[in-house]
């Protein structure tokens, strides 16, 4: 593998790219081009790699119908095809003054509609 290319500057100012290990002598092609003299430039220091991103483990979801789980993509997030269910309440009469209350998450449409006709009692 490469090193990443790092730019050493000479006294004139010019920028040499280099990809050579950090403290090999270079010249400066600008230099030479302009005066006819050899300039060399130490090629500097690389900076420190970042980290590696850390996977974030942000949960488990649970279906309410099937027991069914899978990981969460994301903070607010719910896996890719389940649903959540939340019921419209009147805010006057819920002692929080909610207008939605969660019932839950479910992991397909057929657990949905389990859930509430069971808690509707199979009315549609």
């Amino acid at each position: 593998m490469t090193e990443p290319v790092v730019y050493a500057v000479c006294p004139a100012g010019h920028r040499a790219g280099s990809v050579k290990p950090t403290g090999t002598m270079i010249k400066c092609q600008q230099c030479f081009r302009e005066t006819g003299q050899t300039v060399t430039v130490m090629v500097p220091p690389r900076p420190p790699e970042p980290p590696p991103k850390l996977e974030v483990n942000w949960g488990h979801d649970e279906c309410r119908t099937c027991g069914d789980t899978a990981p969460r993509p994301g903070e607010k997030l719910l896996p890719v095809g389940w649903m959540a269910v939340m019921i419209g309440t009147d805010p006057a009469a819920d002692k929080y003054g909610r207008t939605r209350i969660y019932v839950g998450s479910y992991c397909g449409a057929r657990c949905t509609i389990a859930a509430l006709q069971a808690r509707t009692g199979g009315h549609r």
